[in-house]
């Protein structure tokens, strides 16, 4: 909006002269304010077309698997293993590379991406518990580590990342959970898991007691 210093007006418009005491005016000129905002980048057309080759392959491979799967069947549905796998990259890809999701989430979600690779292997090769009795506990001791690396690091960004850890820590104790209701007979690597969990969830009430304790109120709203 642009100013007469004659008049003491403020004009509207895209005129350079006061409309009544026709002086020069000042200012700026609505369309030279918007050049100030940045332009949004549109994606380009040849990554527009690799990302649809990539997808049409992903899904031509899928079904060429479950085709020969079923046409030379050996017992078992292997191509639902190959397509866990594929989505279990494109997951990694377009989630954890290119999103500009908070870390948080991108960790959540790897986790959760992980242990369904994991399960469906089990499950398709005969499922002998080894998938959440073993492998289970280990992936939620990784991911729960990298969270804690993570808040260390960005100790000042503590708020984004705490709730992540809260969740993490609280999947630790499924793995014994699931041993109790006679789902696995491993033990040991869910209790070692189910430990690391409860360590973590003590140094968050001791390093941040008031924090943790302002932080949960709000979140779940108690």
């Amino acid at each position: 909006m642009k100013y007469c210093n004659t008049c003491n007006l403020h004009v509207l418009g895209s005129g350079q002269h006061c409309p009544l005491c026709f002086s020069k005016l000042s200012g700026m000129d609505e369309e030279d304010i918007c050049e100030g905002y940045p332009k949004i980048k549109e994606i380009p057309r040849k990554y527009n077309l690799i990302l649809r080759l990539f997808l049409f392959l992903s899904v031509a491979a899928g079904l060429v698997c479950l085709l020969i799967n079923l046409l030379c069947w050996p017992g078992m549905l292997w191509s639902l293993i190959v397509a866990t796998g594929i989505l279990l990259l494109w997951e990694t890809v377009g989630f954890m590379i290119l999103s500009k999701k908070n870390i948080g989430w991108k960790l959540l979600a790897q986790m959760l991406a992980v242990l369904i690779v994991l399960i469906t292997v089990d499950a398709v090769t005969g499922w002998r518990a080894w998938s959440i009795g073993y492998l289970a506990p280990f992936v939620i001791v990784a991911s729960s580590c990298a969270m804690t690396i993570i808040l260390y690091i960005k100790r000042t960004q503590w708020r984004e990342y705490m709730l992540f850890q809260f969740i993490i820590a609280i999947n630790g104790f499924i793995p014994v959970v699931l041993y109790w209701c006679g789902l696995t007979n491993a033990l040991w690597p869910g209790a070692a898991g189910a430990l690391y969990s409860l360590l973590s969830l003590l140094g968050m009430m001791i390093f941040f007691d008031k924090q943790f304790k302002n932080e949960m109120k709000k979140r779940f709203h108690v």
